[in-house]
């Protein structure tokens, strides 16, 4: 980086902070600044790469003779020496562009900003973003950020790293990781990146996710506490009490692997890693959400999973007869049939695209504007979300779904790549492998609507 432009930049910064006369010109030269200034940060990536697999070869070779191992000795020194060099230089480009960032906010606090989708606004210095490239914004906090996770997944394919492991949130070390067994520095970046946009992608499109008690756990097993009726009576002085023992159960909810896979061409992770990484965590949490969602909804029989509506009881079942749709007297019925005394801003509906529109319309729906943001359909004072797991007859779930179900999570991520299974379409298929499990133990805080046949 030109250290002359750079001192610019920064004396600009000071001057528009301090005058405020001149707080407009100094902002246009830093501005000027920051897009002139060249980033290192390619090419110091691309060079901790080349040293990293340098090292990795050297030493996993063989050398022939004495006088060989003493020459591979030399250079693995020498490559050592650089590694810290280059992580020393990267250091220094991340507190410059901690520096630069905090210029560019205070330049953009004087202009419109852009008219942005919800959740695209970076978290560095409260910036909003601006668009480097073609195409929507994504979801990464910058473009940096995205690059680093889609060079990381190419590096996976290629089998310069063996596979990627984050068990209870913390990064294993695996053949190909430096720094193994810290699980701290640069190479960790974009492990812990890629981990958290899955698991943040997931809770956001997962209605399970959203609506049920969800436990984060390091075991295979809970086990989830359901208490039983609370009794209350006045106390009279002076007067012996009578013990009460109020009766608990519980219900044991068991983790399980689940596993999805995610084909990505082999020319876009050369060619546009910011899309791998967009195109790998999208496509990776839709598919843990709709099978998630599934087995809340509809169960799983090879893990002896029984799907909420099954375990509703046939008096919180209200039947739309064959032909018609939904009344407001369904959901007066559901309505009703949930305890009086479950929090009523904790309730939902949960509906097919069968049931949405004829919700909405028994409802005498009117959608909410609140600026740009598209917050979900409320019927009754409760929010509607609309999923593709019920089953076919089922048009709506209404209830407390937070008492209904439990979720049991672990914090694991594991990415191997399979190489050969779509190789002659020049493409590598990343497993995904997470672990999570769930139980149904109290349907009786839900009811439903169903279409007659």
């Amino acid at each position: 980086m030109n250290p002359l432009v750079l001192f610019i930049a920064l004396i600009a910064l000071v001057l528009g902070a301090v005058d405020a006369e001149a707080g407009i010109a100094g902002a246009a030269l830093a501005s000027a600044a920051v897009i002139a200034v060249p980033s290192n940060r390619r090419r110091l990536t691309d060079e901790a790469a080349k040293i990293h697999s340098d090292l990795t070869a050297l030493r996993a070779a063989e050398p022939k003779d004495a006088d060989e191992a003493t020459a591979m000795a030399t250079r693995v020194d020498e490559l050592a020496k650089r590694a810290d060099e280059v992580a020393g230089e990267i250091e220094r480009e991340n507190r410059l562009d901690s520096i630069l960032a905090r210029g560019r906010a205070a330049v953009g606090d004087g202009c419109d900003p852009l008219n942005v989708p919800r959740g695209v606004h970076s978290a560095v210095g409260g910036e909003k973003r601006r668009l480097t490239r073609y195409g929507k914004p994504h979801d990464f906090d910058s473009d940096d950020q995205a690059e680093s996770v889609g060079r990381m997944l190419s590096d996976i394919a290629k089998g310069r790293r063996s596979q990627l492991d984050v068990v209870d949130g913390k990064i294993e070390s695996r053949d190909g990781w430096s720094n193994a067994g810290t699980n701290t520095g640069s190479d960790y970046a974009p492990v812990t990146d890629l981990h958290n946009k899955v698991i943040n992608k997931l809770n956001y499109q997962s209605k399970a996710l959203q609506l049920s008690f969800v436990k984060n756990t390091t075991s295979n097993k809970i086990a989830v506490p359901k208490p039983g009726a609370v009794t209350f009576d006045f106390i009279d002085e002076n007067t012996a009490a009578t013990a009460q023992s109020p009766s608990t159960s519980s219900a044991t909810v068991s983790v399980f692997d689940a596993r999805g896979e995610v084909g990505i061409s082999n020319n876009l992770l050369d060619d546009s890693p910011i899309d791998v990484a967009m195109e790998f965590a999208d496509f990776a949490a839709l598919g843990a959400a709709k099978f998630m969602d599934s087995v809340w909804l509809s169960g799983h029989t090879g893990k002896s999973i029984s799907g909420l509506y099954a375990g509703v009881s046939a008096g919180r079942k209200f039947t739309v007869a064959a032909g018609s749709t939904i009344a407001p007297s369904h959901l007066q019925s559901c309505v009703g049939a949930i305890d009086p005394l479950v929090p009523f801003d904790q309730t939902a509906w949960v509906v097919s695209g069968a049931g949405f529109g004829q919700l909405l319309t028994a409802g005498n729906y009117i959608p909410p504007v609140i600026g740009n943001e598209r917050p979900a359909p409320v019927v009754w004072g409760s929010p509607v979300y609309r999923v593709a797991a019920l089953p076919t007859n089922v048009l709506a779930l209404y209830g407390n779904f937070n008492f209904t179900t439990a979720i049991a999570a672990r914090k694991d991520l594991t990415i191997t790549p399979l190489r050969e299974v779509r190789a002659r379409e020049n493409m590598t298929v990343m497993l995904l492998i997470m672990r999570f499990g769930l139980v149904n133990h109290a349907p009786e805080y839900c009811a439903a609507i169903i279409q007659g046949t």
